[in-house]
């Protein structure tokens, strides 16, 4: 009985970090996302002299 509870705490952690690792890994490529549109869009907008 007491395993089971501990296997189940251990299981509650692991999804947490796994879900908390997903949401960082997301929100960093959302920035890095919107970082190289912002730089695209600046890009456009100077003008070419060749």
């Amino acid at each position: 009985q007491w395993r089971d509870l501990k296997q189940l705490k251990d299981w509650i952690y692991r999804q947490r970090v796994k879900h908390r690792k997903e949401k960082q890994r997301g929100e960093r490529r959302q920035a890095k996302e919107e970082a190289e549109a912002k730089e695209l869009e600046t890009r456009a907008v100077q003008p070419s002299f060749f």
